[in-house]
C-alpha cells in the first residue's frame, strides 16, 4: 500500500490506528507513548551433519545434539547480552530432523522468532544469533545455514498525537474509561509499516463485556 502512494494521493500528514482489545471492557480505550508493538524477525536455521547409525554416533557428526546446544546457546541472547530492562525473545518453535530411533541424520531444521523493542537491539540479537549459531556448529564439526526474514517494524507512536487521543477520549467518555498501557505489547502490528512513514498514534479499544461472559 506504502509503495502503490497510499500515503502521497490525498497526501497524508498523520496517522491514527486501532485495534480491538478483548481484555478492555466495552466503553474504555487504552493509549501508550513510545513503542506500542515489538519488531519480528521470523528465521530458519538448518544445521547439517554427517548421518550415521546410532550404535556407532563416532561415525557421525550429529545434527540432533549440535542442534540442541544451538536452543540453548540462543537463550543467553536475552538472559545475558541484552538490557534486562529491554524486553525480548528468541523462540525456538519447531524442530525437525530423523526418520527412525536408531538412525542418525544428515540435518535438522529449525524454526524460531525473534522478538524486540528497539532498533538497536533487533541489529544486535540478528548478528549474534548468526555468531551463535555459526559458533556451535563450527566447533561440533558442523555447518549451518541461516535464514533471518526482515519482517514487522517496531510500532513506534508519536506522543503528540497520543496525547492528543487521550485528551480528545477524556472529553467524549470520561477520563476514568481512558487507560495507560503500561507495558509494550510483545505481539506485531502492520500499522507500524505506517508509523514509520508518517507521526502516528495508535490505539486500543475495548470490546470486552463480563456481563455476557465475552472476551
Amino acid at each position: 500500500m506504502i509503495s502503490e502512494g497510499v500515503l502521497k494521493d490525498p497526501a497524508v500528514d498523520v496517522m491514527c490506528g486501532l485495534h480491538v482489545e478483548e481484555v478492555l471492557d466495552a466503553g474504555m480505550i487504552m493509549v501508550k507513548r513510545g513503542t506500542v508493538n515489538a519488531a519480528s524477525n521470523p528465521f530458519t536455521i538448518t544445521i547439517k551433519g554427517s548421518g550415521g547409525h546410532g550404535a556407532y554416533p563416532d561415525t557421525a557428526v550429529d545434527p540432533i545434539v549440535i542442534a540442541s546446544h544451538v536452543v540453548t546457546s540462543l537463550q543467553s541472547i536475552v538472559s545475558r547480552e541484552i538490557k534486562p530492562v529491554n524486553p525480548a525473545v528468541v523462540t525456538i518453535g519447531s524442530i525437525h530432523g530423523g526418520t527412525a530411533q536408531n538412525i542418525i541424520p544428515s540435518e535438522v531444521k529449525l524454526g524460531g522468532i525473534i522478538r524486540t523493542m528497539t532498533k538497536e537491539d533487533r541489529a544486535f540479537a540478528i548478528e549474534r544469533l548468526k555468531e551463535i549459531v555459526n559458533g556451535v556448529a563450527g566447533m561440533s564439526r558442523a555447518k549451518a545455514e541461516i535464514t533471518i526474514e526482515e519482517s514487522y517494524p517496531c510500532l513506534y507512536n508519536d506522543d503528540e498525537n497520543v496525547d492528543i487521543i487521550r485528551e480528545s477520549a477524556a472529553e467524549i467518555i470520561g477520563n476514568e474509561n481512558v487507560v495507560e498501557q503500561k507495558f509494550p505489547k510483545m505481539g506485531v502490528e502492520s500499522f507500524a509499516y505506517f508509523a514509520m512513514e508518517r507521526p502516528a498514534a495508535f490505539y486500543f479499544l475495548g470490546t470486552g463485556n463480563k456481563a455476557k461472559d465475552k472476551r
